[in-house]
């Protein structure tokens, strides 16, 4: 009997949303001298689970659930405790422990990202089988009340039902549908696969991002174990990596209670550069200031770079982005202290000298004022130690 093992049954193969799951939870197992083996399941491999289980009579399982087809209801697993990231809402799943993302947080953290833009249209799109997963529902729903609270019409697309079977037919769908969003609409796809599609149609249609439209993606499912990506979309960076570490703390406590993870921040790239407006100096200024902020960089050096007057370049760039060029120097900034204290030990008087700012103090202030939270607070709830 191996009493010191745990599985981890994941539905995402070697994604980046695996490995940062995977991580927390050898973050709480390790101290536990817990040894965590994980298998990619499916439908078809469903006995060689139950043989593993019976082999291995682990201390307990965590299991992904993207619908209630693909899911392994608690009654399979027998007396061996099952945790379940983002459960189906169905009765065989009720009272058994859940770790749950909190797709509202999701959803608002998109639509800040967008409507910094000054955007005068919204739309969203939902992913393929949304009457099936709660969570593409839950998103979808969140971002079209975030529009309305702000005085904004959102346009929903979502893939017919009948046609889901049909990519190509969906596809179709989707262009004919993005070809008739007005020029400079925000558009937020539920997840990073809906992202992608929803990209390759404004390209057939010959929708430019950023200049013409923007799009925000979730969950950052793309990036490699550095942190990086080669998508030009933008992504609302999820904390997989805290709902492992919630998930092995709760077999670990043996609860039934619902834990919650949320998002980090949003990885920007090249499809809300801009945000829909088209400036010949401001993209450049953007692109200075997203490699060059951490450095020293200062509103006065990135605007003597261009020609024309200081109030001139402050206009425009405001038009264009919503803020002045400070709020984007400190946004990107904050942004990397945000990454620094997620996934690093490095002490915060270190942060603020590797972000640019001139004391801790400075950076202590703005971040609190900027998040409600002090660093160490903020350390704490995005990357939580045994």
């Amino acid at each position: 009997m191996d009493g010191s093992a745990v599985l981890y049954l994941n539905m995402s193969g070697e994604s980046a949303l695996h490995r940062r799951r995977l991580d927390g939870i050898l973050r709480f197992a390790r101290p536990l001298g817990w040894k965590v083996e994980t298998l990619e399941w499916t439908k078809t491999n469903q006995r060689s689970v139950r043989r593993l289980i019976g082999a291995r009579k682990p201390v307990g399982c965590i299991m992904e659930c993207w619908a209630a087809a693909r899911a392994l209801p608690p009654d399979f697993f027998g007396k061996v405790p099952v945790v379940y990231f983002d459960p189906p809402d169905a009765p065989a799943y009720r009272g058994a422990a859940t770790v749950d993302c909190d797709n509202a947080a999701v959803a608002t953290a998109a639509f800040r990202e967008l409507s910094s833009g000054l955007s005068p249209s919204y739309a969203v799109v939902s992913c393929f089988s949304g009457d099936v997963f709660g969570w593409t529902r839950q998103r979808t729903e969140a971002f079209a009340e975030c529009c309305r609270a702000a005085g904004h019409d959102c346009q929903v697309f979502s893939f017919p039902a009948q046609l889901q079977r049909e990519q190509r037919l969906c596809a179709k769908r989707l262009a004919a549908w993005v070809s008739t969003l007005p020029r400079n609409c925000a558009v937020f796809a539920v997840n990073d696969w809906s992202a992608r599609l929803v990209s390759s149609a404004f390209a057939k249609c010959g929708r430019n991002m950023p200049q013409d439209v923007t799009l925000v993606g979730a969950d950052d499912a793309s990036a490699d174990p550095s942190g990086t990506s080669g998508s030009a979309i933008s992504s609302v960076r999820i904390d997989f990596e805290r709902s492992g570490y919630l998930a092995a703390k709760a077999l670990a406590e043996r609860t039934t209670q619902d834990s919650v993870y949320g998002p980090l921040f949003v990885e920007r790239r090249e499809s809300t550069r801009g945000r829909g407006r088209t400036d010949p100096y401001v993209m450049p200024a953007l692109e200075i200031i997203r490699s060059e902020a951490c450095n020293g960089l200062t509103a006065s050096v990135l605007i003597a770079k261009f020609p024309g007057s200081r109030g001139h370049f402050e206009r425009r760039f405001r038009e264009a982005m919503g803020h002045s060029v400070l709020d984007e120097i400190l946004l990107v900034r904050l942004q990397r202290a945000g990454e620094l204290l997620a996934g690093t030990d490095m002490p915060i008087s270190a942060i603020a000298d590797f972000c640019g700012f001139r004391t801790h103090i400075a950076m202590h202030k703005l971040f609190r004022s900027r998040t409600g939270m002090t660093m160490g607070a903020w350390r704490k709830k995005h990357r939580i130690r045994s």
